[in-house]
């Protein structure tokens, strides 16, 4: 993938998710590349147990986080502010060592 690109998948499934996103995660971790999953409406618990029951080992690093943690859910929506908390998360995974986010 190349520098400011992002992969987004669109579902309407949970089986449909996980086999389309896993291989995802473990080609982009290939790459050198940490990955994010934004909880929604799925509980982070299941998410969690889900990729890595899915991942290959060793698992890729990665993070689930919630959505309002990226300010995704307030109101009104503020395009500035979850895209420097999108910002924040890719300059941390550069800082650990990582291609990007």
């Amino acid at each position: 993938m190349s520098p400011n690109q992002h992969q987004c998948i669109f579902y309407e499934r949970s089986d449909e998710l996980w086999n389309l996103c896993a291989p995802l995660i473990q080609e982009s971790a290939h790459a050198g590349f940490k990955w994010l999953y934004v909880v929604d409406e799925h509980n982070s618990r299941d998410v969690k147990s889900t990729l890595e029951s899915r991942l290959q080992p060793p698992l890729p690093v990665g993070e689930v986080v919630s959505a309002d943690s990226l300010s995704l859910l307030d109101t009104p929506i503020s395009v500035n502010t979850i895209i420097g908390q999108l910002r924040a998360q890719a300059k941390m995974a550069l800082e650990e060592g990582f291609s990007g986010l």
